[in-house]
């Protein structure tokens, strides 16, 4: 203990504050709650963390409402953000009180691609095993198709002329050797990038008017969507008063438009669409309640107003 610095000594105690309420929860709910999701809890915590240092905050910032719930999710689906791949993430949104008009931080939680992964191997009705591909733009691909009761599966070549995600695809094998096939294209995506948008304050004219275009013109770089800033306001405290500040954000965050960032982003979109959309059972109304808060398209449709850049902490960090 001697040669423990005090964050360590912080973290050891936030972990085992946050353990013994999952063991709580775990014991209230029927679930299981061994050593491998303790283990995943403890990994989450070290990431959330860092982040939560950087973000110069500390635990004491965050309700504790708050962070069980998010590692409520991490225990009970057993995603551990040490993994390679990732198999989940943390970002901050500063979301506005509208009865106080004050600014408090919010710790969340999502799951990467590989945690999709997990989720479906480990939930998917009648899954025995499951593979996964991204089809770029410019390559071979041709859709499968129903014959009658079987699948005719997709046939799939990387030609490796660009790096552009077009569309996700999963090959679900069953116990008895069938295999389904579950699709996610960028029609998909959009829905989640329109949901953005309209958290970020689109009118409904201009929603209306983005409805329209193909997904491709929206996130452009060079193009007017992704150069359009919202107007908006705040109120923040002043000498002990309560001022209204003006200010432009981004419609769309970075993370949807920037070089470096929006593949990452797209592949990511696709994955959630395309395990989201095959049929799971949880077995426990707890577990399946947990799981819809992390469908990060519904997740904000509420009069809560939410300030900060959302996904690109994440993927620009990536």
């Amino acid at each position: 203990m001697a040669g423990e610095n005090k964050n360590e000594l912080a973290i050891k105690a936030t972990t085992q504050e946050y353990l013994s309420l999952l063991n709580d929860t775990a014991r209230e709910n029927g679930l299981r709650f061994d050593d491998y999701q303790k283990e995943c809890v403890r990994n989450g915590i070290i990431v959330a963390d860092e982040m939560i240092r950087t973000s110069k905050y500390s635990w004491n910032d965050f309700s504790k409402n708050n962070i069980e719930s998010v590692f409520t999710k991490v225990a009970f689906f057993g995603l551990n953000a040490g993994a390679v791949p990732r198999e989940c993430y943390f970002i901050i949104r500063n979301t506005q009180n509208p009865t106080t008009q004050e600014w408090y931080p919010v710790l969340e939680f999502g799951i990467e691609g590989a945690g999709n992964d997990r989720i479906l191997k480990d939930y998917g009705e009648d899954v025995k095993r499951i593979k996964s591909y991204i089809v770029y733009k410019g390559d071979d691909f041709q859709n499968g198709y129903m014959n009658g009761f079987d699948w005719v599966l997709p046939k799939y070549t990387r030609t490796f002329q660009t790096s552009t995600p077009e569309k996700t695809v999963y090959l679900i094998e069953h116990h008895n050797g069938d295999i389904d096939v579950a699709y996610a294209t960028l029609d998909d995506v959009k829905k989640s990038l329109m949901a953005h948008v309209k958290q970020n304050g689109a009118s409904k004219e201009l929603l209306d008017e983005m409805s329209t275009k193909k997904f491709e013109e929206l996130i452009d770089p060079q193009g007017k969507y992704a150069n359009y800033k919202i107007k908006k306001s705040r109120k923040v405290k002043e000498y002990g008063k309560w001022v209204e500040k003006s200010y432009e954000t981004p419609l769309i965050s970075p993370a949807w438009t920037d070089y470096q960032s929006r593949d990452n982003m797209v592949e990511r979109k696709l994955k959630n669409h395309a395990t989201r959309k095959y049929p799971k059972n949880f077995k426990n109304p707890f577990l399946l309640t947990q799981y819809e808060e992390t469908f990060e398209d519904e997740k904000y449709e509420r009069n809560n107003v939410v300030e900060t850049t959302a996904e690109e902490h994440i993927e620009n960090a990536q």
